[in-house]
């Protein structure tokens, strides 16, 4: 179709969303903060030492440094801090069933 222009609207739901120059978008999910790092040093000192028992058996946790971007291993320990986006929060995420069923 040579010659013609296609006019291209993208959906309201990602008009509302900021995606930024590699295609990701920033998402919302619910949790806990368990502690804080402040460095590679701090996490090589402090964990496992520091991690909390889990409160049910597939409970997850999420490690998050200041740009919203997750730790896996540690690699991304020294990632963060040569691109410094220190601290690294982690979170304890919430189930829909702890909502649904909190315990008590």
């Amino acid at each position: 179709m040579l010659g013609k222009e296609i006019a291209v609207r993208a959906s309201p739901l990602l008009e509302a969303q900021k995606i930024n120059k590699k295609g990701m978008i920033k998402i919302e999910v619910n949790g806990e903060l368990l502690f804080e790092l402040k460095s590679k040093q701090d996490w090589v000192n402090r964990v496992p030492r520091i991690l909390p028992d889990k409160t049910r058996g597939t409970e997850q946790w999420v490690w998050v440094d200041k740009n919203g971007n997750i730790f896996e291993c540690g690699s991304d320990f020294m990632a963060a801090e040569k691109s410094e986006t220190y601290p690294c929060k982690v979170y304890r995420l919430q189930n829909v069933a702890g909502v649904v069923y909190p315990a008590r």
